[in-house]
């Protein structure tokens, strides 16, 4: 055995592990229109990440110039203690759309996750459960492989800005399927919270199956169902929510509400009627982000509009599974609806870094997995495009990858 090619191999990989995306890009946007962003230079780039999800329907949409011109007189910021016409409608829309109750509005997915966190830490309290129902599972995307993570709630701590996993006292890993999460749910949880999409060494989209357990469990031991959406616009998975057939008892939302306007929201079951006279909420909204989330809404919630984006999907995912075919060093792609990941085998900093050059802009989400979440009016031929610059560089990374 040559422990010096051991660790000079060893050595190269964790050089290669620590190469980071120099981000913001060194290019300044002067106009955004459709998928499209233009530099000061006139140079365009095709953007597969929808400005990080908060553009799903493109850049420069007529709804939000609509939106803007139409509001342009009214209130721009409300406070809790105030509604507006718009926010009203958007009350009532989020309502009939999720089947929950109360609807209670914030500025970002920040203040929502906050103000859902905070709605558990008072119906604790309310319900007398501090000492004998305390607990709470989070579990960041489920298939079958997961981490699902125990948190103890701490009730006098406050929650405003802070994440998580500061306000809760302590944490185990295990690996979740259904045994061991009914190992695992006892009387002394109070909520389990679920993103339907987790990232933790690579992506995990909520398993059905396991989520009909869960709010079997959570209805039959007086539990809370949470599910944060915040990380995924409406419509992206192929359906406005991502699980319109599982009713939670706190939905969180945000990403693309507001189509780029700051909007979050915590919308609350029946169970949690009784603090709407007790909790204290102090996030509000603008007039012009409820407006157009209504909007947004009222354009993509039809089962015309999901089946063009079901097309979309499946050619993405076509040229995609061609590069596959061509190349090892693609290991896995996973895809619902427009939401893809790609893990390499290869650290893929150059690789982003060149497709920027190329006019391509696409999300590294870890060293080696790439994350396409593009606008609903994405087009074939810029899919296209895609394909063409991720062949190209694929190719120009001698080392990096292996032809079949």
């Amino acid at each position: 055995m040559n422990l010096d090619i051991e660790f000079d191999d060893f050595i190269k990989q964790e050089q290669e592990n620590a190469k980071k995306l120099k981000l913001p890009y060194n290019f300044i946007v002067s106009k955004a229109e459709g998928s499209v962003l233009t530099d000061t230079n006139n140079k365009r780039y095709i953007d597969f990440t929808s400005n990080l999800d908060n553009n799903s329907l493109g850049f420069n949409n007529e709804l939000i110039k609509n939106s803007i011109i139409s509001n342009n007189n009214k209130l721009n910021y409300l406070s809790s203690y105030v509604y507006s016409e718009s926010v009203s409608d958007l009350a009532d829309k989020i309502k009939d759309v999720s089947g929950l109750n109360f609807v209670y509005f914030s500025n970002s997915a920040h203040e929502a996750i906050d103000t859902a966190l905070n709605l558990l830490k008072s119906w604790i309290e309310n319900n007398y459960f501090a000492e004998t129902k305390n607990e709470v599972l989070f579990i960041n995307g489920t298939n079958n492989v997961q981490n699902i993570d125990i948190y103890k709630i701490n009730t006098s701590r406050s929650t405003r800005f802070i994440h998580i996993s500061n306000i809760l006292e302590f944490q185990s890993t295990y690996l979740l399927d259904t045994s061991t999460f009914k190992n695992l749910f006892t009387k002394r949880i109070a909520a389990v919270i679920v993103n339907p999409i987790g990232i933790i060494d690579g992506c995990y989209i909520a398993d059905h199956e396991i989520l009909e357990i869960i709010k079997v469990f959570c209805e039959k031991y007086n539990s809370l169902l949470i599910f944060d959406s915040t990380s995924v616009s409406l419509g992206r998975l192929g359906k406005l929510l991502p699980y319109s057939d599982i009713d939670p008892d706190i939905l969180i939302l945000s990403n693309s509400l507001g189509q780029g306007i700051p909007l979050g929201l915590a919308a609350t079951s029946h169970k949690l009627d009784k603090l709407k006279q007790c909790y204290q909420h102090s996030y509000g909204t603008s007039a012009l982000a409820a407006d157009i989330a209504c909007k947004f809404i009222n354009m993509i919630n039809f089962e015309s509009y999901f089946d063009q984006i079901k097309l979309k999907s499946e050619y993405l995912l076509s040229r995609l599974n061609e590069l596959r075919d061509k190349y090892l060093s693609i290991i896995e792609i996973i895809n619902k609806g427009l939401y893809y990941t790609i893990e390499f085998d290869f650290n893929l900093v150059e690789l982003v870094e060149r497709c920027k050059d190329d006019g391509i802009i696409v999300e590294l989400i870890d060293s080696k997995i790439i994350k396409l979440t593009p606008p609903f009016i994405i087009t074939n031929e810029e899919i296209d495009i895609l394909y063409e610059v991720l062949d190209k560089n694929l190719n120009l990374l001698k080392g990096d990858y292996r032809l079949k």
